[in-house]
């Protein structure tokens, strides 16, 4: 089967070609295989990715037990009930068991 373009072809550089047919075919699929001979382990991308998303979730971790923290003293100071502020606190230290916890579990998992 025979590939025919009309007009300049443009390569993925973004190099216009004003060679047309078979020719321009050719030249974008070399430029295909550089790309794809020339691209990073994605498995260790992934896994840089995963480590990444790991810190991200235990960092919003420590900001919701900050918040709940926060939240709790001020009701412990503002407010006249004890009991929703001390549940706040629990609450927080929770949160951050719990994320701390889930960091190191997953860390665990992906480690090499």
């Amino acid at each position: 089967m025979l590939l025919s373009f009309v007009g300049p072809a443009r390569l993925r550089s973004g190099v216009t070609s004003e060679v047309g047919g078979l020719e321009a075919w050719e030249a974008q699929q070399a430029v295909c295989e550089y790309t794809v001979d020339m691209a990073p382990n994605t498995d260790q991308l992934a896994l840089e990715r995963t480590r990444l998303a790991n810190e991200r979730t235990l960092l919003s971790y420590v900001r919701t037990a900050l918040g709940a923290a926060g939240a709790g003293v001020g009701v412990l100071e503002l407010v006249d009930a004890p009991a929703l502020g001390w549940l706040l606190v629990v609450a927080a230290a929770g949160l951050l068991l719990i994320g701390i916890g889930r960091f190191l579990a997953v860390r665990r998992r992906f480690e090499p």
